[in-house]
């Protein structure tokens, strides 16, 4: 049995699986960058209530399956990408 979630007035179970592509897909996740990524994204995702199913991280893309509420799924994925951009290129500029 799958376990909904609910709110006031609502049950929902709502999950959605992103894949993103580094510009034309070039293999720039490599290993180091593909640990910083995971601890990155888990964060932001305690942060803001996104639930990770599942995640993968290949050289050349990233796979997530994330459960989170009722809400405009382009906001969960334009809060996602900003936040661990901006946090992987600190990571990797020191």
């Amino acid at each position: 049995m799958t376990d909904y979630n609910t709110l006031n007035h609502c049950q929902f179970l709502i999950q959605y699986h992103i894949i993103w592509c580094p510009k034309f897909r070039y293999s720039v996740l490599e290993e180091n960058i593909s640990d910083d990524l995971k601890t990155i994204l888990d964060d932001i995702s305690q942060k803001y209530g996104y639930n990770i199913k599942a995640m993968e991280v290949m050289p050349d893309h990233i796979h997530l399956f994330v459960s989170t509420k009722p809400t405009v799924p382009t906001d969960m994925v334009r809060t996602l990408k900003s936040i661990f951009a901006i946090e992987l290129f600190k990571n990797i500029r020191n």
